[in-house]
């Protein structure tokens, strides 16, 4: 691939600017953590669209998936398939939760752990997503670095574009905070779904002759790409990209970054019009990115690394431009999920775990401080070669999904309990872990995580009808029934409860 990397570093450089513009004019300062964390829960519903995309459209779809596009066909495109599932599912969580975001003051996921459940268990979630989320927001970063060094023909160090991309992202998510990371998200948005769904397109066309075309030639040559399983039975890779997809919709539940978007929109029913449009666009733009990628082993010299195919299609077709512009969409979605990740994690662990310790210090100050740090570690930990930090982070995804008992359980359920919670959470992140580090789940169908999920569902009734809801979460249940789905209060309904309200 022969490209002119000043034309891609100066088309990035015109995109990074273009954001950072973009910031300037149109986040007002964060004064307190109702507009530094939930955007004053006023965004209209093309805002929430890119905020969800942000949490779950990730850079390394440029680079991974398209690398297991390129070697495993069609198995790659269960992440468009999860991706539409788990927003969809998410609509069904907006209006209660919503509620409840409005009438309690929630800023975070945490805080509905700890109202739904307990303060402590609210607590562990907290350092729990900074580290199991974490874990995630150094690889998207490493994956913005690799993206840099690629698309510049290895101009850019991978350490420089480590510490270049976490600083210039770093800046904006600390200076606005979730507006940013909002307002951001619409430029990066913009480029990923209309411009990168037109080029991949176009793309597809000058590689191939079109996508008939290129499934003509898949099938002549090497049809096992289209192939999910050629044999049944535990371990097939039918049953495994089963599997894959719905543990990738259950684990969007539990992701902050999903969670807490469901506070931002000013009404469950601008939150329900994003569902309306963020599960087309994933569907579509995914689609479109990894599959031009399954044909490139068949074409003339292919890349050696997998992973760049993208980059590699892009230079051989359509120049340095085409670079700049593959580079601009993947940077746009690795830079929307680091800041959605850095905002999510950083400010529940400021309000929970920090603020009891440094009271006299603001709270939006703490949030501030945190987010710098969390941005900071992961940038050290990306500049270091970590063999074991994907081996890690797929253990920590298992650990994730089983918080979709005590979230979907907290959300639906009166007699979820802190008890079932605990316990289901502990044995299935136990499960999630033995399934990555032994062979105890080999010749269990569903897996050890699925496995872990069940078992903690188990947990969590059993423990609910050992005790009785007691009247919070009565209470708690009824707070909805205060609320329209354009959110307008009725007091009416409930005058008592309605005069609990909390206040700013």
């Amino acid at each position: 691939m022969t490209i002119n990397s000043g034309v891609v570093i100066g088309m990035l450089a015109a995109f990074v600017v273009a954001n950072l513009v973009a910031v300037k004019i149109y986040v007002k300062p964060q004064k307190n953590m109702d507009t530094y964390a939930v955007g004053g829960r006023k965004m209209p519903w093309f805002l929430v669209t890119f905020t969800y995309m942000s949490g779950w459209y990730i850079g390394s779809a440029y680079t991974g998936w398209v690398g297991n596009s390129v070697d495993i066909g069609f198995f790659a495109q269960y992440l468009a398939v999860y991706g539409l599932a788990g927003l969809v599912f998410l609509y069904l969580l907006a209006r209660p939760v919503w509620s409840w975001g409005k009438f309690y003051k929630l800023e975070t996921p945490s805080d509905f752990m700890a109202i739904r459940y307990s303060k402590g268990f609210g607590k562990f979630y907290s350092v729990f997503m900074l580290i199991v989320d974490g874990s995630w927001l150094v690889i998207e970063i490493i994956t913005l670095a690799y993206i840099v060094n690629v698309a510049t023909n290895g101009a850019i160090s991978l350490t420089m574009g480590a510490w270049l991309g976490g600083i210039i992202v770093g800046i904006y998510t600390i200076v606005g905070g979730v507006n940013a990371s909002a307002i951001t998200s619409v430029i990066q948005g913009f480029f990923f779904v209309l411009v990168g769904s037109v080029f991949f397109v176009v793309l597809t066309y000058k590689t191939y002759g079109g996508f008939i075309s290129m499934y003509d030639l898949i099938d002549a040559n090497k049809p096992e790409l289209f192939a999910l399983s050629s044999e049944g039975g535990v371990g097939s890779v039918k049953l495994l990209w089963i599997t894959s997809i719905i543990t990738g919709t259950l684990g969007t539940f539990c992701w902050p970054t999903g969670f807490q978007r469901l506070y931002l929109a000013s009404s469950p029913r601008e939150t329900k019009k994003a569902m309306y449009v963020a599960p087309i666009c994933a569907l579509v733009v995914l689609t479109l990115i990894l599959m031009p990628a399954m044909g490139v082993s068949l074409l003339p010299d292919p890349p050696a690394d997998s992973q760049s195919a993208e980059f590699w299609l892009a230079g051989k077709y359509t120049g340095s431009v085409g670079v700049g512009l593959v580079s601009i969409f993947a940077g746009s979605a690795a830079m929307s999920t680091i800041s959605a990740v850095a905002n999510c994690i950083s400010v529940p662990f400021a309000k929970d775990i920090l603020e009891p310790i440094f009271k006299n210090v603001p709270r939006v100050t703490l949030a501030r401080i945190t987010t710098a740090a969390v941005f900071l570690i992961s940038m050290i930990i990306a500049s270091i070669d970590i063999p074991q930090l994907n081996f890690w982070a797929i253990i920590f995804y298992g650990f994730v999904c089983q918080c979709i008992v005590p979230i979907v359980g907290g959300v639906f359920w009166k007699r979820g309990n802190t008890i079932g919670s605990w316990l289901g959470v502990i044995v299935g992140c136990i499960c999630a872990l033995l399934a990555n580090t032994t062979t105890i789940f080999a010749n269990v169908p569903i897996g050890g995580v699925l496995t872990g999920i069940a078992l903690n569902a188990i947990i969590y009734i059993i423990c609910g009808f050992i005790k009785a809801p007691d009247a919070k979460v009565e209470e708690l249940f009824e707070v909805p029934k205060l609320y329209d789905n354009d959110g307008n209060f009725y007091p009416e309904e409930n005058p008592e409860l309605a005069a609990k309200e909390v206040q700013e």
